[in-house]
């Protein structure tokens, strides 16, 4: 099992990604990623990920497409 698989069997983790509002705080980048590739993976409608800066937001990207498939993760920089 994969972590990424472990994250979508966690009961927690579904509760979270079943809810139709996420709004996490507190909490680390990497933890936030695998949040967000977990709810996108569990057949989720498409996500939108709001960051404060240019390079956050690249950051994050770039640790998203090595979770789940490139083509399927887009990146509008400002």
């Amino acid at each position: 099992m994969n972590i990424l698989e472990f994250f979508l069997k966690n009961k927690k983790v579904k509760d979270i990604t079943e809810s139709s509002y996420i709004r996490v705080s507190d909490s680390c980048d990497g933890f936030n990623m695998m949040l967000i590739a977990s709810d996108f993976m569990s057949g989720n409608s498409t996500l939108f990920v709001v960051l404060p800066t240019l390079y956050l937001a690249q950051r994050y990207y770039d640790e998203i497409v090595r979770i789940i498939y490139y083509d399927d993760v887009l990146f509008f920089p400002a």
